[in-house]
């Protein structure tokens, strides 16, 4: 029989299916000092309510989290690289260009973790941070701006990230250096400010891959009902001309709905 950790839950009931992870799954370097000190991890958590059991990774744990909390690694393995497990019902960790923010080494699983009005820059300048999540956030808010700013290596696939309430995204990757995917798929249809969202990425180069996401960006989003009269700058990436990517652009830029798009011109 297959035994769940709490906050798992099986995909289907027959056929040996894997379990879905529900767990919030990240891993951090407690050899650098950041604000709580070599040998620690804080994790600072914002937004109501906050739920969950945190398992630390170096065989102790703490149930029933419902705030801000500071583990000290020092008593059982000393300073290292963890995995941390989160499970239960919520959690929303904030780091906004402080705190632990440069512990942050990867995200695994997104599992039971929550974007929150609250935590605008939610994971800004946390530059040593990946992701090879393939799950998805729960996104409960309308504002993620400048969720992933300054975090240099960050490249992970967010396409299947439900975005329909956003109304702003700006600086949502400004300055994620490492940043080349396609958000063709976000649901922008409430979205009016676009400011600097790739600006400083990969993305935003001339590249067959920048080229290839611009593409499927302006495709996806052209299908789409979008906000009049937004301003979007995609810098040097370019797109395909004489296809259905020059022709998405042209619906965006054209009445009714007016977008002032600066990208690399045609590849």
């Amino acid at each position: 029989m297959k035994v769940l950790r709490l906050g798992q839950s099986l995909c289907s009931s027959g056929g040996g299916a894997p379990a879905i992870d529900l767990d919030f799954v990240f891993t951090v370097d407690t050899t650098i000092a950041g604000s709580s000190g070599v040998g620690s991890m804080a994790l600072v958590m914002n937004g109501t309510p906050i739920n969950c059991d945190i398992d630390w990774g170096d065989g102790t744990s703490d149930t029933g989290v419902t705030a801000s909390i500071t583990h000290d690694y020092t008593a059982t393995s000393g300073a290292g690289t963890y995995t941390i497990r989160a499970s239960g019902a919520n959690i929303s960790i904030y780091f906004n260009n402080g705190g632990d923010k440069l512990k942050m080494s990867n995200i695994a699983n997104w599992g039971i973790f929550k974007m929150r009005d609250a935590n605008v820059n939610t994971f800004k300048g946390c530059s040593n941070m990946t992701a090879t999540a393939t799950d998805a956030p729960t996104i409960e808010d309308t504002d993620l701006r400048g969720l992933f700013f300054g975090c240099t290596v960050f490249n992970g696939d967010v396409s299947n990230w439900s975005t329909t309430a956003f109304t702003r995204m700006d600086r949502c990757f400004q300055s994620a250096a490492a940043f080349n995917q396609s958000i063709a798929n976000w649901n922008i249809s409430a979205c009016t400010n676009f400011t600097a969202i790739v600006f400083g990425t990969a993305l935003a180069t001339n590249t067959p891959t920048s080229t290839a996401n611009l593409d499927a960006i302006y495709i996806g989003w052209a299908a789409q009902s979008v906000q009049a009269s937004q301003t979007v700058d995609f810098g040097a990436a370019k797109y395909t001309g004489g296809g259905a990517a020059a022709a998405a652009r042209a619906v965006l830029v054209a009445a009714p709905n007016n977008w002032t798009i600066s990208d690399g011109g045609i590849a």
